[in-house]
Formats: structure tokens, sequence, C-alpha cells
């Protein structure tokens, strides 16, 4: 990997090694026993040491010809290749004399694997009942809101005004207790009170705005991803179901962060504002503010328009910084 920076503040990313392939392979330990007797059933006992499979076949026939070999039944089970299972033991207990055919034992195994992965599968049982969440009502607004720390240059009045003063950032190194304040991780709930949750909570449907109401947020940020027709059906689903207002913010104006971190570009080679170039020639703009380094996404939204308080949005909100 290596990064080129160039004196016009463009800062170009490039990895030449993106075709190389890591793979790391765990194998789950199984311990397997295996009995064969003539006249009587082949079964094959397999455990990876909490859970524990038995399978079984009663095709094992008295030897004419060629016996079966311990040497042939554990060159058959040892083909794992495929599996994520390893032998830590292999017991195998066999009368003399017998035959048992190789793709009999072939099936056998798949089964076993087949039938421990089902078990190691993670299942929560389905239980029917009733759903219910208790959820305030919030009246019709139609506000206009802004993010910016440019208070004193603003050119016209707005509703709500957030500034860094009264918006966490999404990475917190420490909580402190804060009132009326957007957040922007889950974390916020714990020591704030009366939020507005941010766009990078990502919510795209009915049950999330639900379930951060119900946490406490007094307003809920939709996701960049939002077209007219999912906001239209959100609001309508969220109505039908809870029989209740939600109350949300759209932002419709501005350079979406696409994403945030603790180590800054911006430090690394001493410059306030760079850009990061794809090969589509777009700048990707990287400022850091508060030990945090932003990327911003190179097309700017701007579709502010009053048909969204129609389609039930209480907030419009303008990121102007």
């Amino acid at each position: 990997n290596y990064i080129k920076v160039k004196l016009n503040e463009e800062v170009y990313l490039t990895n030449p090694n993106l075709s190389d392939e890591i793979t790391i392979t765990k194998k789950i330990p199984i311990q397997m026993k295996f009995t064969a007797e003539t006249g009587a059933e082949m079964i094959i006992e397999v455990s990876d040491g909490i859970n524990k499979v038995v399978v079984s076949s009663n095709n094992v026939f008295k030897s004419i010809n060629k016996s079966t070999t311990k040497e042939d039944i554990s060159v058959k089970l040892n083909k794992l290749v495929n599996t994520v299972y390893k032998f830590n033991s292999l017991d195998i207990n066999i009368d003399n004399n017998l035959f048992i055919p190789l793709k009999e034992i072939n099936g056998l195994k798949n089964n076993m694997v087949v039938l421990l992965n089902d078990k190691r599968l993670y299942k929560i049982n389905y239980v029917k009942s009733k759903y219910y969440i208790d959820l305030p009502d919030f009246k019709k607004e139609e506000l206009i809101t802004c993010y910016t720390n440019n208070i004193n240059n603003l050119d016209k009045k707005y509703d709500i005004v957030y500034t860094d003063k009264n918006c966490l950032p999404r990475v917190v190194d420490k909580y402190e207790n804060y009132n009326n304040v957007m957040i922007g991780e889950l974390g916020g709930f714990n020591k704030c009170s009366n939020v507005t949750t941010d766009v990078s909570f990502n919510v795209v449907n009915s049950y999330a705005v639900a379930f951060l109401h119900s946490m406490g947020a007094s307003c809920v940020t939709l996701s960049y991803e939002m077209t007219d027709t999912d906001i239209e059906n959100l609001v309508n689903s969220y109505i039908n179901r809870y029989n209740k207002r939600p109350n949300l913010e759209l932002i419709v104006y501005g350079y979406p962060v696409i994403m945030c971190s603790k180590y800054s570009l911006n430090k690394e080679y001493n410059k306030n504002i760079l850009y990061l170039k794809d090969r589509f020639n777009n700048k990707f703009r990287v400022i850091t503010k508060n030990n945090i380094m932003y990327i911003y996404f190179y097309n700017k939204i701007d579709k502010y328009d009053k048909k969204y308080y129609e389609m039930g949005i209480n907030r419009l909100r303008f990121n102007l910084d």
C-alpha cells in the first residue's frame, strides 16, 4: 500500500495488491468412533465436544473375496477437506472378513457432516406473541434546521441550529451527561436525554424508528439512502402499525460524511484540508475536527422541497459546514 500526496492538497490512495487474497481457515476438531459388525449395522458416532451425531447403515456384508480394512475406512473418513472439521481422534472397530462398499462409507460421512452442521447452527425458537411497544405520538410540524459552526454568518433564520456544542461525534472516548443533543451512535442513550439521532444510525424502516423513539429519541434522522417512495412507505407503515406519528428529520442539503476515523490524514501530512481522488477524478474532501477525521462524499445533496412535509417529515436539515 502507498499514499501519494500532491502540493495542491489532493491526496491519492492506491493499493496495488487489491487482487491479493488472504485465506485463514480454522478447523473444528471432532472425535469419531466407527463401528461395524457382520450382519449388524455400521455406525458412526461423532462429537465436536458439545454436539453429538449418530448415523448408521445396514450395508455391511461378509467378505467373499476382498475384505474392507481399517485403512480403507480411514482414507474415506479422513476426506474432510471441503468441510470445517478435522479429526482430533478416530477410533475404528470392525470385524474381520467383512465387506462395506466404500461409497456407502462416503455417503454416511457426508450425512454425518450435514447433521453436525445443522446442530452447530445458531437457532432461536420462534415464539408467536403479541407485539407491543410504548411510543409517544408526535405532532405534525414544518421546521427547518441546520448544522453549522458559523452561526454568525447564517443567511436566514432556522428553527433549530446544531453545532459541535450540541452534536456528539460518532466516535466518543468519554461520555458526560448531556440533555437536548444530537447523538451519532447507540452509546449516547446511556448518558444523554432528549436526543435526536443523527444520520449515522442509518434508519431505513419503521421498526428502527420505533425502536429509537422507544429508547428516548425525540427525533430520528433518516438515512441518506431513502428515496421519496421509501420515505412515504416508512411513514405510512409506522402510522398503520403503531397508530401514532413519528418525528422525522431529513437532510436535504450538504455533503454526506462517508467515513470517520481517529486516524487523521490531515495530521499525517500537516494540512487542514485534503482531497482523495478516485479513478473517475471525483474529489472527496478530508478534514479533521475534535481529533476525528471526516471524509465527505464528492457529490452534494441539494433537494430541499416542501413536499417532504406532506410525506410526514417534520424537519428538513441543511448541513452547511
